[in-house]
């Protein structure tokens, strides 16, 4: 059965409701790495990837056996690869204001009917380069960290919107992961333009940024934690990151209308209700 979502049974103390409401963003996108096995949420992707996971919930070769590793549960999410201009916009954010609590929520995609919450995670701590997380999460080199970092500099070019764009970085693909029975890491041909960040013509390539959930981080993947209309009230709340969000195309089918490329963004008041519903689902993993 799904979660009822209680969004307006918010216990908080008018007096302590300033402090409460204060410095709270959520970013919120649709996964496109999410789809039914065996009629249970399967998790295709690498990020966001839970640190309580081991490899096999990636390299298996098939995915009703990686559904198997891919355990439910509350703890530290690395979250890296991707989303690129999300990335870098939190990243500025907490340049600009370290102390601004902000959170990163995903929902299933089309393929994953009705729509899942599928984790949510706050952000611990500042970014990290991806050669900072290659040193400092060793257990997740070849999954959630795909690139290692060199004492070279390599000259790579890669097409960005039609376009040719050259780069030298200091970071060389993983390549074949001879642990794992041969399998390429993930983005072997996506991971330059997702680092490039503006050290191209074009500022939006990407940041070589990437984050850690803290350890009361959730992700619920298979515990059938629908997006109901009440969710989706808090949603109509949000901005979108790109153009403006039409509240009636907001269903429980399809929580983030244009959500391609795109995400939602809830600020303050509307993000603090969100968090204690979310707190309160992740009581119950």
């Amino acid at each position: 059965m799904g979660y009822d979502v209680k969004v307006y049974n918010c216990h908080i103390n008018d007096e302590k409701k300033g402090a409460i409401y204060m410095d709270k963003k959520i970013f919120i996108y649709i996964m496109n790495t999410t789809k039914k096995v065996n009629d249970r949420l399967f998790h295709e992707g690498n990020v966001p990837w839970p640190l309580w996971w081991n490899n096999k919930a990636y390299y298996l070769k098939k995915d009703a056996a990686r559904l198997n590793f891919q355990k439910p549960g509350k703890g530290k999410i690395f979250f890296g690869p991707c989303k690129k201009d999300m990335r870098w916009e939190i990243s500025d954010i907490i340049g600009e204001s370290p102390d601004k609590a902000i959170y990163i929520v995903g929902l299933s995609n089309y393929e994953f009917q009705p729509r899942r919450i599928v984790y949510y995670m706050k952000i611990n701590g500042k970014p990290m380069t991806f050669r900072e997380a290659y040193n400092r999460f060793p257990n997740i080199i070849g999954t959630g960290i795909h690139i290692k970092p060199t004492n070279k500099a390599f000259h790579y070019r890669f097409e960005y919107y039609g376009k040719q764009q050259s780069i030298e970085l200091k970071y060389k693909h993983l390549g074949v992961i001879v642990s794992c029975k041969n399998k390429k890491a993930p983005h072997h041909d996506e991971w330059i333009q997702d680092i490039a960040r503006n050290s191209t013509n074009f500022k939006k390539c990407g940041p070589d940024c990437c984050f850690v959930g803290n350890k009361d981080s959730v992700f619920f993947g298979q515990k059938d934690i629908k997006v109901d209309k009440n969710f989706c009230n808090l949603l109509k709340k949000g901005k979108l990151s790109k153009g403006n969000l039409d509240k009636n195309s907001v269903t429980t089918n399809n929580p983030i209308p244009n959500a391609r490329g795109n995400h939602l963004i809830l600020n303050n008041e509307s993000a603090s209700q969100m968090i204690e519903v979310l707190e309160e689902m992740g009581d119950n993993i």
